[in-house]
């Protein structure tokens, strides 16, 4: 169902300009504990050079004179849901999917919530995207209060790996356009589980955090540099720096934050990471009714919920459009004159 017909002229638009989709390859390049039995290596931070963004820019594009707020609004495919569960040995782990109504072969983004926060919270992140055409998975997050890292990463490869068989879901994947996705602790998990996943295309994550519940074990390993140093996909992270400093208040601390992954991203082709001005942990949920107790223990964001959510559906939508669906005249969102003032933006590696 098309809600406008500015809407539908906008897709007809995007699909023009698409460039032709890579070959398939799905198959899962190394298991995750193979690289924890390599140990870890040093590496120097990324280059941090001007930003520019898959060689494109605005003019040109059809998109040049489109107000800021567009894409942070809804596009024209009609949401509809549906929940699963994937099983590994032991350990379940339930899913809700957001799908475009009467399209097939899309584009997967699976999505770990944060430390104990409900995947119902992230609800309206997922229907935006949706609305844009992907298939959102929001996958359940661990209920244990020191979860196994390395255990939530095969779990999530095992949801995907189920979503890949043919009618899994009411809609088909296009398996050569996959991202994962994931907010705090869910941002590493979600690294951990897509960095040695040849199935997986690109990485989108929010204020993720190198979380180790006390200290680091092969259980709950050190994600920094490896394996983010060896990451050859482009990689999206937005964050926040309120959550950084000293107190008990401090979710995310600096020795451990999204801009220690930035840093150590040194493959990543391009890496982004976008500073929120005033932001929180927080405010990377799109329903903090959903979010309980977790939402208040952080330190409270000074940037209204509503300017951090508008950012982070734009950005999010221009990041998966370029660099998992390969359109181009996204840049302004990225890195050009459409960012929001209130983002600050370093770029490593650019194409």
């Amino acid at each position: 169902m098309i809600k406008n017909p500015r809407r539908a002229n906008m897709d007809r638009k995007m699909r023009i300009i698409r460039k032709s989709e890579l070959g398939a390859g799905s198959s899962l390049a190394y298991g995750w504990t193979m690289w924890l039995a390599i140990g870890f290596a040093s590496a120097g931070a990324p280059e941090v050079r001007a930003a520019s963004c898959n060689g494109d820019t605005l003019l040109g594009s059809g998109f040049e004179t489109m107000e800021r707020a567009d894409i942070a609004q809804s596009g024209p495919f009609q949401v509809a849901t549906v929940s699963g569960t994937s099983t590994r040995a032991a350990r379940s782990t339930p899913w809700t999917a957001s799908y475009p109504v009467g399209t097939s072969q899309r584009p997967l983004v699976i999505f770990e919530p944060g430390y104990h926060v409900t995947s119902a919270a992230y609800a309206d992140w997922a229907h935006h995207l949706t609305s844009w055409g992907y298939i959102v998975i929001r996958a359940e997050g661990p209920s244990d209060f020191f979860p196994d890292h390395v255990a939530v990463a095969l779990d999530l490869q095992k949801v995907l790996t189920d979503l890949l068989v043919p009618g899994a879901l009411p809609v088909s994947v296009a398996s050569t356009r996959i991202a994962m996705s994931g907010h705090a602790l869910g941002g590493k998990l979600a690294l951990m589980a897509s960095a040695s996943d040849a199935r997986v295309k690109t990485m989108l994550v929010f204020d993720p955090s190198n979380a180790n519940n006390g200290s680091y074990s092969v259980q709950v390993p050190n994600i920094v540099p490896q394996p983010v140093a060896d990451i050859a996909k482009p990689l999206g992270i937005l964050g926040e720096t309120l959550d950084s400093g000293p107190g008990l208040n401090s979710c995310s601390p600096a020795a451990q934050n999204y801009q220690t992954i930035f840093q150590a991203a040194i493959s990543a082709r391009p890496a982004y990471e976008w500073t929120l001005g005033g932001a929180g942990i927080a405010s990377f949920i799109s329903n903090p009714d959903a979010c309980g107790q977790s939402c208040s223990l952080c330190t409270q964001p000074t940037l209204s919920l509503a300017q951090a959510q508008t950012f982070m559906l734009s950005s999010s939508t221009a990041f998966l459009e370029t660099h998992l669906n390969d359109s181009v005249g996204m840049c302004g969102w990225l890195t050009g004159s459409l960012l929001s003032p209130f983002v600050t933006l370093r770029m490593s590696n650019p194409n």
